[in-house]
This record gives structure tokens, C-alpha cells and sequence, in this order.
């Protein structure tokens, strides 16, 4: 396990990465502590190609859920955006989760635009921050009634689908792929330092409505100690991480555990950097060119 750091960033301010598709990060950068709205890019660090995303339609401070993905059958990358119209009109914070969205923007990058969606079937919904794409389709988890789901985004016909996730959890859930198949982890806790990992796998299935998704809890791994957060899928290891603080300077560290899950061994590994808080996503390195929406 090593940890390469990317020496050559072309971005000033504080950012974060929103997804990896192909290659190709889409990353939000924030502009003076949030105070203003913040900006989207597209970024290749391999070809060192970064390009900046048009404005949206409306003026958004920090909106908090976002996904990035990409679809073989439109040969589009699209970047979805949510957010409330009423804190909009507010100028007000979006960034904290719980916040109900009511709107949908999608910008293609075949186009260069933005549109906005019609999105009824989210309203009283809970979209949460960290998304998966996965054959051309955009995953988020989230709240509806207080009941987890999973939001679900076809990005060549731009509809979406809500899937009630197999149990209740305090914890969002996060996704990853394994054995070609979308699979989805969050933590269960059964007592004072007793937590598993819950594996579901996510399968299409067909009803009188259509097209949608079911979701079969399938396995567990642990028993752990203390709270960690699964955040995706390498190879056949759940990667988690948590930040804990260090006896001798006070600055977190973040800790990556990976569970295995044919053996159900664990791996731990400590990271060479301080942090307070982090993305992980899988990345692919590649040569497509953020000016072009073709993949080799």
C-alpha cells in the first residue's frame, strides 16, 4: 500500500472531488469559505487536461449532493446537481445533508449545458453526499419518511429511481461493485463496540410499474471495533476509514481498513497524511481528454 501524492494541482482554493469515471475527476471547487458559489471542473491528472463546467442555471452557494458519471449508450459524461429552491431564494447554505431537494439540474458535456429536470419523484427526499457511477447509472443514498433508500439516475434516459434499502440504518450507504454487480454497505450495530458491515446486492427487477431496482441484504463482515465507514469496493476488499486523533501532535489521522469478502480478513493501513476529512473513490488512470467525450 502506497500513497502517491499528486504533485501538480491546478486548483488554488479548497476542493473535493465529486466522482471518478474513466479516468476523468469531477471536482468542486469552493470559492471564498463558501460564502459564494462554488465552481465545477473537469480534470485528467495523468494528461494534466483540466476544463472548467459553465455556470448552472442558478446561482447555488455549496450545494452539497452532486454525481458524476458516464453512459456507453449516449457516449455522454453527465453531472447531476441537486438542491432547494427555497434556500435558494434565501441565498442560504446548502451544504448541510437533511436538506429535502427539490430540483434537479443535469449538465451534458456533449452539449455544454445545463437543464433542469423534472424531478417530482424526489420531493420530501434526503439526498446524501458520495455517489457511485456504474454502468451508466448514478447511485446516491438517502432518506424518504425516515427510511433509507437508494437514489438512482439512468443517465442515458435522465429518470430516476428510489429502492427502499433491506433495514433500517443510522449510517448512509455506500456502494461499490463487485463480481459485476452493484453491491451497497453501510454499518450495523448490534451493541456497546459490536459493529458489522452489511453487504446488499443490488439487482434490476421488473414490476407492473416498470423497470426498477431490488435490494437483498447478503452477507456481513466483522464483528469490529468502533465506528469505521465503508466508502467503496477494490478488487474483493470493502474499503473503510475513520480519523482518529494522534496521542503526540493532536492532528487526525485517517486510518483505511479493508475487509475481505471471500476470507473476511482485514487489512489496516495508516495514511502519510493529517487530515480531517476524505474522499475515497476507485480511479482508473486514462488518456481521455476532457475536451472529448469518446472513450478508447
Amino acid at each position: 500500500m502506497d500513497t502517491v501524492e499528486v504533485l501538480s494541482i491546478p486548483f488554488r482554493r479548497s476542493w473535493r472531488i465529486i466522482g471518478s469515471c474513466n479516468g476523468l475527476l469531477c471536482v468542486e471547487v469552493i470559492h471564498n469559505r463558501g460564502r459564494s458559489s462554488s465552481s465545477l471542473w473537469l480534470w485528467n491528472p495523468v494528461i494534466r487536461e483540466v476544463i472548467e463546467v459553465p455556470s448552472t442555471l442558478n446561482d447555488h452557494r455549496y450545494v452539497c449532493c452532486l454525481g458524476f458519471g458516464f453512459s456507453s449508450i449516449v457516449n455522454d459524461y453527465k453531472i447531476v446537481r441537486f438542491y432547494n429552491q427555497e434556500l435558494r431564494r434565501k441565498r442560504e447554505n446548502q451544504y448541510f445533508q437533511f436538506i429535502k431537494h427539490d430540483r434537479v439540474e443535469v449538465f451534458s458535456l456533449s452539449t455544454g449545458s445545463w437543464k433542469e429536470l423534472e424531478s417530482e419523484a424526489l420531493r420530501h427526499t434526503e439526498v446524501l453526499r458520495g455517489a457511485l457511477n456504474a454502468d451508466g447509472t448514478i447511485f446516491w443514498s438517502g432518506f424518504r419518511s425516515f427510511s433509507s433508500i437508494i437514489i438512482s439516475f439512468d443517465i442515458a434516459r435522465e429518470v430516476f429511481t428510489l429502492t427502499p434499502t433491506p433495514r433500517p440504518t443510522e449510517h448512509d450507504v455506500s456502494f461499490g461493485v463487485y463480481g459485476n454487480k452493484l453491491e451497497g454497505h453501510y454499518v450495523i450495530k448490534e451493541g456497546p463496540g459490536s459493529h458489522f458491515i452489511g453487504v446488499c446486492e443490488v439487482e434490476d427487477v421488473a414490476s407492473a410499474s416498470g423497470n426498477g431496482l431490488s435490494c437483498i441484504q447478503k452477507d456481513r463482515v466483522g464483528p469490529m471495533s468502533g465506528v469505521i465507514r465503508p466508502v467503496c469496493v477494490w478488487r474483493n476488499e470493502i474499503v473503510c476509514y475513520h480519523i482518529k486523533e494522534t496521542e503526540v501532535e493532536g492532528n487526525p489521522k485517517c486510518v483505511l481498513h479493508m475487509f475481505n469478502l471471500i476470507t473476511n480478513e482485514r487489512r489496516t493501513f495508516n495514511c502519510s497524511i493529517d487530515c480531517d476529512w476524505c474522499d475515497i473513490f476507485n480511479y482508473d488512470e486514462s488518456l481521455v481528454s476532457v475536451w472529448n467525450t469518446q472513450v478508447p
